[in-house]
């Protein structure tokens, strides 16, 4: 803080206390002047930092995006495979085939934003542009739903799991004495499992593409939504019709 401090000698006359009232008012006009342009330097800093911490995120955003849809399409490969086999073991009658193998893949985080929530906890928000904060709204309730739908994708995959448990037979699973019904509801596990490992690799995949777009210097916010529904969901093509209801 600044302080003005008026002269010390005695004031005589008017033109002596108008003198004194300027000197006061130019000092402090000068000080709050001062005060000003260093909180608008500071927070320009700020922007500055924050708009580098959003782009860093952007970066990890779209690499975490591609590795979650390549380790998410093979998961949803050996799922519909797995589903495939128990399927036939129901048609037929017969022992279901020793399940596909895991294929060995790279670690992958959950794509999310750190800047963005430190952002909105802070109150920066206030130091940037309306477009920015609607565009960066949209990233955010997409990285909510992801939050959300790899929560859905690891209850259905424990459910499956605690399924195969009562089957365990010292560390291999043993499904010959699992009657029809048993099946059936191993069928349904598998197809859940699916359904919500679609939907996590689908909002990651979204989220790449909505980051990808800002990162290139797009604030449109159509434009930005547009870009999410650019590539069909996985396993569109691959998904058999008879995995339907009748077999849930």
């Amino acid at each position: 803080m600044l302080d003005v401090h008026a002269p010390h000698e005695a004031i005589h006359g008017w033109k002596s206390f108008f003198i004194h009232i300027a000197t006061i008012s130019i000092g402090l006009l000068i000080a709050i002047g001062l005060e000003q342009t260093v909180e608008t330097l500071h927070h320009r800093h700020q922007l500055d930092e924050l708009h580098e911490s959003l782009r860093q995120d952007a970066q990890k955003v779209i690499e975490d995006s591609a590795k979650v849809e390549a380790g998410e399409s093979q998961r949803f490969d050996r799922l519909t495979a797995r589903a495939q086999q128990i399927k036939v073991a129901i048609d037929s009658r017969q022992p279901i085939a020793p399940p596909p193998p895991v294929q060995p893949g790279a670690a992958w985080d959950v794509p999310d934003s750190p800047a963005w929530r430190a952002a909105k906890s802070s109150g920066l928000l206030s130091l940037m542009r309306q477009e920015e904060i609607k565009v960066y709204g949209e990233v955010d309730f997409i990285l909510a739903e992801i939050q959300m739908a790899y929560q859905a994708r690891l209850l259905a995959a424990k459910r499956r799991r605690d399924f195969e448990y009562e089957f365990d037979r010292d560390g291999v699973l043993d499904l010959s004495i699992a009657r029809p019904d048993d099946l059936r509801r191993y069928l349904a596990l598998i197809i859940d499992e699916r359904s919500a490992t679609e939907a996590f690799q689908r909002w990651s995949a979204e989220i790449g593409r909505v980051e990808s777009t800002i990162l290139r210097g797009e604030l449109n916010l159509e434009k930005i939504r547009a870009a999410e529904h650019t590539a069909p969901r996985m396993g569109q093509a691959k998904t058999p019709a008879t995995f339907g209801p009748e077999h849930r």
